[in-house]
């Protein structure tokens, strides 16, 4: 009678776990694969792919699979992969999940391959990408996959016969053409509902990520990245870029605009500005990521005097080359000017040094000290520009802000030390560390 009851209780176990599943599990993983596989193929004008990276940016591929699992691929890497055709194979294979796999080399491999091949890529690991990727979901025109290793995202939309064709015949152009288009807007910033303060959004072409900052209610910067790859209508963020109650997953390029999309279709414009969004504050100063203002040549500017140039020319006609020029900031109450340049075979310094007090933007310098060799004294005709602008020896007052350019090809943030009783009166420059 115990041999009969416990059969019986065992039967009743194995019907149960029959109809709790209703495949076996071998029988359930090849539905799945076969799903994946059945999924690429269905793509018959291709798919545009978008894989995210560890340690760089996002990348856009085109990809066709064929069921003989052979594929070719573009990428935006570079100009050339994105117009040279790469033939490679792929699996789809039962590794835990459902899984594709690239087994021969193609420009998927290439951001994962050790050495600097790609902008950014390490000796070690590359880019930290992957060519193994797990089955997640699908939907009608998508496929979602993610690395087994780094567990990046690489998403798969299904591309019509037109798109097709443009990636083929266009893509390479079409990249050069929008980049341009991204790289001509200056300081680009965004304004959404919500956030009080201009949004500056900036598109990083080389390093493939955008920045998004802001200043929040509390006076604090407030940092967002998003990667993305060029597709031929812009770029795509693979996972949406939230900023504030926003979700963007798409740049494109209209009427020589740039405009985001995001998940509900609504389009923002990405507008110009005439100098960078955020204070100078934030990132100018003795504590901050920049403490210099160099001596690049810069064009554009209103001004009575470019101080750098014109020490530089003053120099020159006395028959001596600088080497080094620049302000800065040494700590939280002295400052430098330093100039480095050589006569004849020797090199010199001649430098002024300065005690400065800041209250927010509004800074007081006087000139305390000059270099040990006496050489400021010695080159006084040379370096006049600056002793006008500073002094000698008497206290002067100046604002610490952003100084425009009319010149289109400056495009990075100049700053500004402005004399208070007259603003066009200044030293500026590119900002250093």
């Amino acid at each position: 009678m115990l041999f009969i009851a416990v059969w019986a209780l065992t039967s009743c176990r194995k019907t149960e776990v029959q109809e709790l599943f209703d495949a076996s599990p071998e029988a359930r993983a090849g539905e799945r694969l076969a799903e994946l596989q059945d999924k690429l193929v269905s793509g018959v004008n291709g798919w545009k792919g978008v894989l995210t990276t560890s340690l760089g940016g996002g990348y856009s591929f085109y990809v066709k699979f064929n069921e003989d699992n052979t594929i070719q691929m573009l990428s935006d890497i570079n100009s050339t992969t994105s117009g040279t055709m790469k033939a490679s194979t792929y699996r789809t294979k039962w590794v835990m999940d459902a899984s594709l796999i690239f087994d021969t080399y193609n420009y998927i491999s290439l951001l994962s391959d050790p050495g600097a091949k790609v902008l950014g890529a390490t000796a070690a690991n590359g880019l930290q990408s992957d060519v193994e990727f797990e089955y997640v979901r699908s939907s009608q025109d998508s496929v979602f996959l993610k690395g087994k290793r780094y567990k990046n995202n690489f998403v798969l939309t299904r591309l019509s016969e037109d798109e097709e064709q443009t990636f083929i015949n266009s893509y390479t152009s079409v990249i050069s053409d929008n980049t341009s288009l991204i790289s001509a807007i200056k300081f680009p910033y965004i304004q959404l509902d919500g956030i009080q303060n201009k949004i500056s959004f900036v598109v990083d072409n080389n390093s493939k990520k955008v920045s998004a900052e802001f200043m929040g209610s509390d006076g604090e910067v407030n940092s967002l990245v998003g990667k993305f790859g060029f597709d031929i209508y812009g770029f795509t963020f693979p996972i949406a870029m939230q900023v504030g109650t926003s979700n963007f997953i798409n740049g494109v390029i209209k009427d020589n605009k740039l405009l985001l999309i995001d998940v509900e279709g609504k389009q923002t414009e990405v507008k110009s500005n005439d100098v960078p969004i955020l204070p100078i504050l934030t990132t100018f100063g003795y504590n901050k990521a920049n403490k210099r203002i160099t001596s690049d040549a810069i064009p554009g500017v209103t001004a009575n005097v470019h101080i750098f140039n014109k020490v530089r020319e003053l120099f020159t006609a006395s028959g001596r080359n600088i080497t080094s020029m620049y302000f800065a900031f040494t700590n939280s109450t002295t400052a430098i000017f330093y100039i480095g340049y050589n006569s004849g075979a020797s090199a010199f310094v001649a430098s002024a040094s300065y005690q400065y007090t800041q209250d927010g933007n509004k800074l007081k310098l006087k000139r305390i000290g000059i270099d040990g060799g006496n050489n400021w004294n010695t080159r006084a005709v040379q370096v006049a520009p600056v002793d006008n602008l500073f002094g000698t020896g008497d206290e002067r007052e100046f604002l610490i802000d952003w100084v425009s350019s009319q010149n289109a090809t400056i495009v990075y943030p100049i700053a500004g030390i402005i004399s208070a009783s007259n603003p066009l009166n200044m030293l500026y420059g590119k900002l250093g560390n």
